[in-house]
């Protein structure tokens, strides 16, 4: 009997600590990961691959972590989504409150809150 495959997650964040982090503590918890450092990057993969969710940093080089959200579902892609910022302003929460499947997880972050964030928005992309 084969092991059923880990699920994806395409992680966005030009800040090679978050990264490094997200890929060490991701893999514990049985994801299979893939990594990309700006914005336009993380538009192609995600459109090319079959991810269970994406981790996008909000401020990234060649395209904002928004600008990759509201092009996804504009594209009706409906992968349920981790925006994380250490500068979530207000109207940026208002706009993401608006988009289904998307959650906010403020920088810095605990494990416990990453895990809720992942949590949530795979069950709110899963309601639509």
């Amino acid at each position: 009997m084969t092991e059923p495959r880990p699920a994806r997650i395409l992680v966005a964040d030009d800040e090679s600590t978050i990264v490094d982090l997200l890929r060490t503590v991701l893999s514990i918890w049985s994801f299979e990961v893939e990594v990309c450092g700006d914005g336009a990057t993380a538009l192609a993969r995600a459109n090319e691959g079959q991810f269970a969710l994406l981790l996008i940093d909000y401020q990234m080089p060649r395209m904002t972590g928004l600008e990759v959200l509201r092009r996804l579902r504009a594209g009706n892609s409906g992968t349920p989504v981790v925006l994380m910022s250490g500068h979530l302003s207000e109207p940026v929460m208002k706009e993401t409150k608006k988009l289904p499947g998307v959650q906010l997880l403020p920088k810095p972050f605990t494990l416990a809150a990453l895990r809720e964030a992942l949590d949530r928005a795979v069950d709110s992309g899963a309601r639509g």
